[in-house]
């Protein structure tokens, strides 16, 4: 997103990568943002945005928990989608069309208005492109469908993942049409001891659980000591619970070790984080 600590705004992260595009035989331009969680089908997101004669196409969201974003683009739309006006604010109404920060956009444009935006010293892409230009280019929303979330916080990234424990997300996200493939760990399968309890949870390879795990998302490799109990959290890769440890609505990185009885205790609306290679 804009806010990036890796430079001031999208529009010189894109001036940074100029001499990429120049160099690509691509023609057209999908950018998609790292905070998004959906499964777009591409194929007709290109086909919505050829067969409109678009200059640039924006993915969107209808209402939702967007409303809360800093920066965000709502965006106005008439009945085929061609944007009207758009709103940059931080604060949108809550049944607003929310731009997603994906973008169809030919090469060439894209290069123009990007090398435009920074000899003016502009940095804001949603703002200083999209909204300056909303009456000179032929600007279209595309909706979203299916789930869609997005990561802006502790709170939102711990609620989408929460989500995935319903089966009806998991199936949005995961069609047998569209697989998502990512990079393998080759682990023994997961082993439950003979006083392990587990319910409603998604368990990795490599996980070996000796006590209780209820309502939770356990990555490769976590080991659950016996007599501790997990709700509601996410226990990150080798991660390692002592025995009689609480967990509740706990978040914790990669490579933590909470020690023997230890009890931490957060909420569904303030989830307690722990660092990467911790010790608690």
């Amino acid at each position: 997103r804009d806010s990036a600590v890796l430079y001031k705004g999208k529009v010189q992260g894109l001036t940074g990568i100029m001499g990429f595009l120049r160099h690509s035989t691509q023609n057209t331009v999908i950018m998609c943002d790292a905070d998004v969680v959906s499964n777009l089908d591409i194929e007709e997101l290109v086909d919505f945005h050829e067969e409109n004669g678009a200059d640039i196409t924006v993915v969107y969201q209808n209402g939702g928990d967007l409303c809360g974003i800093d920066d965000i683009i709502d965006m106005k739309l008439d009945e085929t989608g061609l944007v009207q006006d758009i709103r940059v604010s931080s604060k949108g109404a809550p049944h607003g069309n929310f731009a997603l920060d994906i973008v169809v956009i030919s090469k060439a444009l894209l290069m123009d208005l990007v090398t435009d935006a920074a000899a003016r010293n502009l940095k804001i892409f949603g703002r200083d492109i999209l909204q300056r230009n909303v009456n000179k280019l032929k600007i279209y929303g595309y909706p979203a469908h299916g789930y869609t979330a997005v990561i802006d916080s502790i709170q939102s990234y711990m609620n989408a993942n929460m989500d995935l424990l319903k089966p009806e997300v998991r199936a949005a996200l995961f069609p047998k049409g569209r697989p998502v493939y990512t990079k393998s760990r080759d682990d023994m399968p997961a082993k439950y001891g003979l006083s392990a309890f587990v319910k409603n949870s998604l368990i990795a390879d490599g996980c070996r659980i000796e006590g209780t795990v209820e309502n939770s998302i356990l990555f490769r490799g976590v080991q659950i000591g016996k007599g501790a109990v997990v709700r509601n959290s996410m226990i990150l890769q080798d991660t390692n619970l002592g025995k009689n440890a609480a967990l509740t609505w706990v978040i914790t990185d990669k490579d933590v070790a909470i020690q023997d009885g230890r009890v931490l205790t957060g909420f569904d609306s303030y989830p307690v984080f722990i660092a990467k290679g911790s010790i608690v």
